[in-house]
């Protein structure tokens, strides 16, 4: 599985900062390899760097449960943010989720049969 983390709405230096702190999170704790997606460079204006999104390649199920439990430590540090989770036909909103929910929800994704080609949808909106 493929997931792919995004921010909807406009990139700051904040926000890319904020991204780059959770690939860091990811790849220190979790040891997935993250690959940072980002801003194009407007015409005539030099490429700014400011990262708008992530990806991981090949997630395993192994993979999937350490980057739920990083992506919800990043959320209760992220107090501005909030992450909306979608894959397949389920989606998971983060906000007031309690760990028994993701337990539950990660155990249901353990039963459920995957596919190199299937793909987590992540994204990051600002409250």
């Amino acid at each position: 599985m493929d997931a792919y983390i995004r921010f909807e709405g406009n990139v700051t230096d904040k926000v890319s900062y904020d991204l780059e702190n959770l690939a860091y999170l990811i790849e220190q704790d979790c040891d997935l390899s993250v690959n940072r997606e980002k801003q194009a460079p407007q015409a005539g204006v030099k490429e700014s760097g400011l990262i708008i999104g992530l990806t991981i390649a090949g997630l395993a199920l192994s993979g999937i449960q350490a980057l739920f439990a990083a992506l919800s430590y990043w959320d209760s540090q992220q107090k501005q943010y909030s992450l909306h989770i979608s894959w397949g036909n389920k989606t998971l909103d983060f906000e007031n989720i309690q760990q028994q929910e993701i337990d539950r929800i990660l155990s249901d994704i353990v039963k459920l049969p995957h596919s190199k080609t299937e793909r987590m949808d992540i994204r990051i909106i600002r409250k």
